[in-house]
């Protein structure tokens, strides 16, 4: 790729990489921060609730400060239950009883641990989060050696992958700091705790110029390319875990009681361990993962590090590519659809004299048949007047595309197209006239775009002389690509590839918690199973390239002991690797070999603490009376004619949920 075209795509991808420190690194981890070895000794066994007891972990978040830094970091409204509503109290009653649990059994550990306060969001999605706020301290940060550059406002330090980061003040607001002394020993602690791990010889100084308190990376720390413009910032932005269980009421009206306690240990486990600031080489683990599992944490086996990372990149690419629905028989890839209509009509524009494909192309797509037929396509399937008018489409665009030669040098004039100019229609592309219908959707979309030019070669494909061979040409590299994904895929299933997030650790945590309070832990693995059935219901389908079991055959395997109908031990896959959250039907079948390998034990019935049916009941009619109306925020809205599950689906794959879902720990569907 020309470096002109390379300068393009850095400034497409970076555009809000200012606002996160974790966006790389979610791409190749799934879990935050970059991975830099299993190099401590902190893990989850029983009875080990937090990673470390240090105050900058937790951030005490008010009302007020939580609609001011916390609600708009992470893309939600204000629309909540109030305080002495029934359902936030409900929800409140479990967390203290979990967090009383906790305290009793491990005082050292939870010292300096705030108690955590229930948040209920009005929306009938089945979601819950731990939600991190950002704190901004008076404490300068300089780089050495560049005293003559310009300063910036502020400075973000991904405490968990030890990154430094430009932070969007003008954007994102930050929780001022108390400008006293604890403040500045819990920046002092987490930067000596950093130094402790600190990768590739990464070490931070916490200096003192007069009355002026800085810190000071040395040149091997992790500093964003756009930092290399500054000499440091006034002031040290830090994330913390605010201290809100965030419940939405749709998951209230779709589980029993039992299932929604199991979500509130799984975000607590969340809550206690800090996620969002725990050491990122905790996790990205991989392992071998068998029927049985011991009672201990999985350490990383350094042999399946290579099939692992495969795996990461091949799921990230079928994740991308199953988004575009394929029709029989075509020459031409649907993600390449809008760029492929949007070159063949500028043809015309530009020149009046243009052929007679082109011509005519110009004039079937100005149809409101057209429109109609291919109407969010191809994010949709389309029925059989819909593949008629595709095919006439591409039969049009490709006989008008091969008029247009491709760029070979200074003799070639008029409209020549080059590499770099397909690439930039590709990823940004003007048609199909619906996708700037939508505030929302339309960066979502354009994102989505973007990821599938990162997947092309730097260079033209050999062979093509024309526009219409090089889309075939490319069409031809995407589709032998996603075959060569998906059997990687079958390859990490064969082996029984495991994948170690915090999300896992959350699941396995949540489990522990459950049967400490005398409920039954099976009901983490029910909640998991009902989760799946909820998105079924929402229309969303298991991947058969990603090998992920369907809720209805996941409920058949798990109760009858993860055995299939021969009688033999069925593994179960755990899907998208590049997703910290596994599939719903593996985190069942996790948990259910955690229970056997803990031992669990529940006292009772396994019900301590339940409300009666009828009383369950009743708190969930008000949640669906709360949700009932157009109180909904605008995650699950989307283009007129597109469903919300779609809607969600495309801003997920585009990364487009919220400023942090890239982390997988701070925003989890569940």
């Amino acid at each position: 790729m020309k470096a002109a075209a390379r300068t393009y795509f850095r400034a497409l991808f970076s555009h809000n990489r200012a606002s996160i420190a974790v966006l790389a690194s979610f791409a190749f981890l799934g879990a935050c921060g970059k991975n830099t070895g299993n190099v401590s000794e902190l893990f989850h066994d029983a009875n080990d609730p937090t990673h470390s007891t240090l105050g900058y972990q937790w951030g005490v978040v008010g009302d007020n400060d939580y609609l001011k830094f916390v609600a708009p970091l992470v893309e939600i409204s204000d629309n909540f239950l109030p305080p002495d509503n029934a359902l936030t109290l409900r929800v409140q009653i479990w967390i203290d009883r979990f967090d009383a649990n906790l305290r009793s059994k491990n005082p050292e550990q939870m010292t300096g641990v705030p108690k955590p306060k229930a948040r209920i969001i009005v929306n009938p999605s089945f979601n819950a989060f731990i939600a991190p706020v950002p704190v901004c301290h008076d404490i300068e940060i300089r780089f050495k050696e560049r005293s003559e550059k310009p300063s910036t406002p502020q400075i973000f330090f991904d405490i968990a992958g030890g990154s430094f980061e430009l932070w969007p003040s003008e954007e994102i607001a930050c929780m001022p700091a108390k400008d006293d002394l604890t403040a500045r020993n819990e920046v002092a602690a987490a930067m000596r705790e950093f130094n402790l791990r600190a990768p590739k010889g990464c070490k931070i100084t916490l200096e003192k110029d007069g009355d002026t308190h800085f810190i000071a990376p040395n040149k091997a720390c992790d500093t964003d390319q756009d930092l290399g413009a500054f000499r440091g910032s006034k002031k040290l932005v830090l994330l913390r875990t605010a201290d809100w269980v965030n419940i939405y009421a749709g998951l209230i009206t779709v589980l029993e009681e039992r299932e929604v306690a199991s979500v509130i240990a799984h975000e607590l486990g969340h809550y206690y361990r800090s996620h969002m600031t725990a050491p990122s080489a905790l996790y990205g683990l991989f392992y071998q993962a068998e029927k049985d599992v011991l009672a201990v944490r999985p350490n990383g086996v350094s042999s399946m590090g290579s099939l692992g990372k495969r795996a990461l990149e091949s799921t990230s690419m079928i994740g991308t590519m199953e988004i575009f629905k394929r029709v029989p028989h075509q020459k031409i890839h649907s993600a390449l659809f809008m760029a492929t209509g949007d070159m063949a009509l500028a043809v015309c524009k530009e020149d009046k004299s243009c052929s007679k494909a082109c011509s005519q192309l110009s004039k079937e797509t100005e149809t409101d048949d057209f429109n109609q037929a291919t109407f969010l396509f191809p994010l949709r399937e389309m029925n059989a007047e819909g593949l008629k008018v595709y095919s006439k489409f591409e039969d049009l665009a490709i006989e008008c595309l091969a008029d247009i030669p491709l760029e070979a040098g200074d003799e070639v004039r008029g409209q020549a197209m080059s590499w770099d100019d397909v690439l930039i229609k590709i990823a940004s592309p003007s048609w199909p006239g619906w996708i700037e219908s939508d505030v929302d959707m339309h960066p979502a979309i354009t994102r989505l775009l973007r990821k599938v030019a990162v997947l092309l070669p730097d260079k033209a494909p050999k062979g093509a002389k024309d526009v219409a061979g090089l889309l075939k040409r490319v069409s031809t590299h995407l589709w032998d690509e996603e075959e060569a994904a998906i059997k990687t895929i079958q390859m990490a299933y064969d082996e029984h590839l495991g994948y170690y997030t915090n999300e896992q650790e959350a699941d396995e945590l949540g489990t522990e918690w459950l049967n400490d309070l005398g409920l039954n832990p099976k009901s983490a693995a029910e909640s998991y199973l009902n989760l799946g059935k909820w998105m079924a219901s929402q229309g969303s389908k298991p991947s058969a390239s990603l090998l992920e079991t369907p809720a209805d055959q996941c409920q058949k395997l798990y109760d009858n002991g993860w055995l299939d109908s021969a009688g033999k031990f069925k593994f179960v896959a755990i899907g998208n690797f590049a997703d910290p959250h596994h599939h719903t039907c593996y985190r069942a079948f996790n948990v259910d070999r955690e229970i056997r390998a803990h031992k669990y034990k529940f006292s009772g019935d396994g019900k301590r603490g339940l409300l009666s049916a009828s009383g369950w009941r009743d708190l969930q009619e008000i949640a669906k009376e709360a949700t009932a109306d157009d109180a909904v925020d605008g995650s699950v809205k989307g283009i007129k004619g597109l469903d919300g599950n779609l809607s969600r689906e495309i801003k997920r794959a585009a990364g487009h949920a919220n400023k942090f879902v890239h982390s997988g720990c701070a925003f989890s569907p569940f």
